[in-house]
């Protein structure tokens, strides 16, 4: 914020990059893309039907992350209202995670969701009770696809700890992320190799 104030490059022109796709989803068309079952099926015996349905909630996220960032950055409060419109709209329609790549797909695209929440938390714009039924959210969903998924032994391990991790800030839960250190540790060097 205070590089950008003084208008310091690179992050001056990425604030104004960021701003531009704020105001795009300010757009009265702009509109949330939250299912009650978030059904993702296996990339490669459906790959047109994958990448539709990840895009869904990879769009989804964008627009609650950069709205979150542009509300924090420029103080416009029409950025944050339609950050916390997204993450209501998750948080009131989403109730299941489904499908071959459902898991996977949930926890690397939704992680925009849950950052642009730790952005709006504590904010005047997100009521407690909105906040409380986005925390059953990620819990409920978010996060369980995350647990599900994080002791694979490939990169859907990543991916379940990636989310598992970001969940666990988010609801301030200090054992979890204990945990999912212990994990990252645990086959780091073997990943790397």
């Amino acid at each position: 914020k205070y590089r950008v104030a003084r208008k310091d490059e690179p992050y001056y022109t990425a604030y104004r990059t960021l701003i531009a796709d704020a105001d795009e989803f300010l757009r009265s068309d702009a509109v949330n893309h939250a299912v009650a079952n978030f059904n993702v099926p296996g990339y490669y015996s459906n790959p047109e039907g994958h990448k539709a349905a990840a895009a869904t909630i990879a769009g989804d996220s964008y627009a609650a992350y950069s709205t979150a960032l542009a509300y924090r950055l420029s103080g416009g409060q029409k950025y944050g209202k339609k950050s916390v419109y997204y993450l209501n709209a998750w948080a009131e329609k989403n109730t299941k995670c489904s499908g071959a790549d459902g898991a996977l797909t949930m926890t690397r695209a939704g992680g925009g969701l849950v950052t642009a929440a730790e952005l709006m938390t504590d904010t005047p714009l997100w009521s407690d009770s909105e906040r409380n039924s986005f925390a059953t959210w990620v819990q409920n969903i978010y996060q369980r696809a995350g647990h599900g998924i994080r002791n694979r032994k490939n990169n859907w391990a990543d991916w379940g700890r990636y989310a598992s991790i970001l969940s666990a800030s988010f609801l301030s839960d200090f054992d979890e992320a204990i945990e999912n250190i212990r994990l990252i540790k645990s086959d780091l060097f073997l990943k790397i190799a």
